[in-house]
């Protein structure tokens, strides 16, 4: 199988879906920056995969307060990411803090002017 995108970045990446969903991204041959609450995690990731083919990022996507500035900070340091991914837990944050449509809340903090898909 062909993938498409050569730099993802992968929030919830540390269990569950969002860890299986990075493996097969790393897999594949693409660049993945993974995200998520635990350290731990993220740094087993990026030892197996190697830095030429992972980053790791710690982050909580429920504190909503702190998103724009991940985003930027992310987006600064990674201009050329071709996709983002989320884990189904992410919505959890949706519910938690009452947002009407959390994944159209990241996509428009992350790409103001639509999608460069």
């Amino acid at each position: 199988m062909v993938f498409q995108y050569s730099k993802v970045l992968v929030i919830g990446a540390t269990s569950g879906i969002g860890e299986a969903l990075a493996e097969r991204i790393a897999q594949n041959g693409s660049f993945v920056i993974v995200t998520g609450r635990r350290q731990e995690k993220l740094d087993q990731f990026v030892s197996k995969h190697g830095k030429d083919k992972a980053e790791a990022i710690q982050f909580d996507i429920t504190k909503l307060d702190q998103i724009p500035k991940f985003v930027k900070d992310v987006m600064k340091t990674h201009p050329d990411i071709d996709r983002y991914r989320s884990s189904p837990n992410t919505g959890k944050a949706c519910l938690r803090y009452k947002t009407d449509d959390f994944q159209q809340y990241l996509l428009e903090l992350w790409y103001p002017k639509g999608p460069r898909l």
